[in-house]
């Protein structure tokens, strides 16, 4: 009887209650975007007309599997195993695309201290990649944890990213993902909240993964179909 009630206590004391949210909003844009040049008003600090044509007439890529170059940006301090945990997660997803040929994470030693789309185009275009996958792991909203209702934990995560052509420093497409479980205090309190947090980090890089490697499937699909 006592072996039951253990077992009973063990499996609610580490049940735990997950939801994950995909803003959705990433898709390659598969019309033309053509400017009219003469309503722009340029500054002498803004792009030149010749680096609007080339970033308004950058499409979708086309010929797979696709070079990338991967850039993680962080702001502020986040512990070196949760930051490793997620990146190794990511990489490992992107490897089991079709559409992706090499991955080449950009060493974070050669990062400038302020992100822009020159150093983006430069470092892709340095890495031999067509494509730049910037991550945004900012040290406030990589994981929370939050007090929910009386007896639970919740524990969340937030990480952006945008897709950006080497070529023309055009943006292809950005999205964010959101993750959050919710767990027993007892169980949480109980010198479990690194794993806890280990455990979201390490399932918003597989939906992370997912959702990038879904973008490209579904462009080479597209691509096939015009070419039928």
């Amino acid at each position: 009887m006592k072996k039951l009630f253990f077992l009973i206590l063990t499996i609610s004391i580490l049940s735990s209650c997950a939801s994950n949210r995909e803003y959705n909003t990433a898709s390659f844009k598969s019309k033309e975007y053509r400017p009219n040049l003469q309503n722009i008003a340029l500054n002498p600090n803004g792009l030149s007309i010749e680096q609007i044509k080339a970033i308004s007439s950058t499409k979708p890529p086309k010929d797979f599997p696709v070079d990338i170059a991967i850039i993680f940006i962080d702001n502020g301090y986040i512990a070196s195993d949760i930051k490793d945990s997620l990146q190794y997660g990511i990489v490992t997803e992107l490897k089991k695309s079709k559409q992706i040929d090499r991955i080449t994470i950009i060493p974070s030693f050669i990062l400038p201290r302020i992100m822009s789309f020159s150093a983006i185009q430069e470092l892709g275009i340095r890495a031999l990649s067509e494509i730049v996958i910037v991550f945004n792991m900012n040290s406030g909203d990589i994981y929370q944890t939050t007090e929910f209702l009386a007896s639970k934990i919740k524990v969340t995560s937030k990480i952006e990213y945008m897709i950006v052509d080497s070529s023309t420093s055009a943006i292809l497409t950005t999205d964010r993902l959101f993750s959050e479980k919710i767990y027993e205090d007892k169980w949480f309190k109980q010198n479990e909240e690194d794993k806890a947090i280990k455990e979201i980090i390490s399932e918003q890089a597989i939906i992370l993964g997912n959702s990038i490697n879904s973008l490209f499937n579904k462009a080479d699909k597209d691509n096939v179909k015009i070419n039928e």
